[in-house]
């Protein structure tokens, strides 16, 4: 089975553009890395910093906010009762 011209001529471009797309975004991601790094450094500096200042707030993790209740809970505890 031989292909026509004009299927060839689709299929390296296909190929050419997906090669084009993956050389720029690796030139964005190592332009951008530096910066990037830096601001993730300060935020959690900063967090580090209120979390210090501010002992009676605790740090929430992904599992515990991945919890299986989704939104708000508006159920009304009387645990300090």
């Amino acid at each position: 089975m031989r292909l026509a011209r004009s299927n060839v001529r689709l299929l390296v471009l296909i190929a050419f553009y997906f090669l084009f797309i993956v050389i720029g975004a690796s030139i964005f991601s190592a332009i951008e890395a530096p910066h990037e790094n830096s601001v993730i450094r300060k935020l959690r500096a900063k967090r580090a910093a209120f979390l210090e200042e501010h002992p009676c707030v605790k740090g929430c993790t992904k599992c515990e906010s991945a919890g299986e209740t989704r939104g708000w809970s508006f159920e009304l505890k009387m645990e300090w009762l």
